[in-house]
């Protein structure tokens, strides 16, 4: 098997009035943070698919003020599994979202939990001032990388915080801190951009 490729995480597509979403997959996990993201009309028909196989809401989009806010999420993308990505959000968007659909949420979090959940939603970083490795050799402690919870659920900035071997590493979430460390060998890493070639 073949080490992965530099990765370069791409731009979400972006919606539009020309282009607008179709439905819209959202719910809470096990941990109760929100994830939403639109779909496209070509892809709709497997996002409802992908809705039922992960246990997500479905929502058609068949008004103006709900394909509004579907312009607000990121663009989802189904994958050969039949499962989607449907990224975290901030909690006030998922929060506007349920309230446009005219739903309640079914999970009920405090403030202080939305609050956490905002603050856990993606950004845009500067990696300037970052370790990122240039190569597989160069992964170690403190390295900057990027790996993935599950196959095919996309990939996400994690830190080496412990090299238990030439090849197995100990990491935890840059973005989730609170969340269990967890181990992957290099085979299951991939490597982020350098600064000057990120997408901007």
């Amino acid at each position: 098997m073949a080490k992965p490729s530099l990765a370069v995480v791409a731009k979400p597509q972006k919606l539009s009035a020309a282009r607008p979403a179709a439905v819209v997959l959202f719910g809470r996990d096990s941990g109760g943070k929100p994830h939403a993201a639109s779909f496209f009309e070509a892809d709709a028909d497997s996002a409802r698919s992908s809705a039922a196989i992960m246990g997500l809401k479905l929502a058609e989009l068949d008004s103006d003020a709900l394909r509004a806010a579907a312009a607000q999420l990121p663009a989802g993308k189904v994958y050969s599994s039949g499962k989607a990505f449907v990224p975290f959000v901030k909690g006030q968007l998922y929060a506007e979202l349920v309230k446009t659909l005219g739903m309640t949420d079914d999970v009920p979090v405090s403030e202080e939990k939305e609050a956490e959940h905002a603050s856990l939603a993606p950004t845009l970083y500067d990696f300037s001032g970052s370790r990122l490795p240039t190569d597989w050799g160069d992964i170690k402690l403190g390295s900057l990388v990027l790996a993935t919870a599950e196959p095919n659920e996309g990939w996400w900035e994690a830190t080496i915080t412990e090299v238990k071997a030439s090849d197995l590493f100990v990491l935890k979430w840059r973005d989730w801190p609170d969340e269990p460390l967890f181990l992957r060998t290099k085979r299951q890493l991939a490597l982020l951009p350098p600064p000057d070639r990120a997408v901007g």
